[in-house]
């Protein structure tokens, strides 16, 4: 598994949480709701990083990006976490 460069940023973070829901609605306007998938996946989380690096530190990132091809997960702590996490990232 890869693991996100060694770099320090300075960054801003937003968290949002997306809980993985169906709603079923009938014709009545009774409607049932069902939480998706397995329990540990079922809230997934989202975060919105804004970096500020050198242009240097930006390539890298980038590089490291690039090579997962958006397919890819990889470990990493954003700053106030307690433990890594998996990420992909999409865009």
């Amino acid at each position: 598994m890869a693991t996100f460069p060694d770099i320090k940023p300075s960054y801003g973070v937003t968290k949002t949480s997306s809980p993985i829901n169906r709603v079923v609605r009938f014709a009545d306007g009774y409607e049932h709701r069902i939480t998706f998938g397995l329990p540990a996946n079922q809230n997934p989380k989202s975060f919105n990083f804004t970096w500020d690096v050198s242009e240097t530190d930006a390539d890298t990132i980038e590089t490291f990006l690039d090579a997962r091809g958006a397919t890819e997960s990889f470990d990493y702590t954003p700053a106030g976490e307690g433990s890594s996490m998996k990420f992909v990232c999409e865009s």
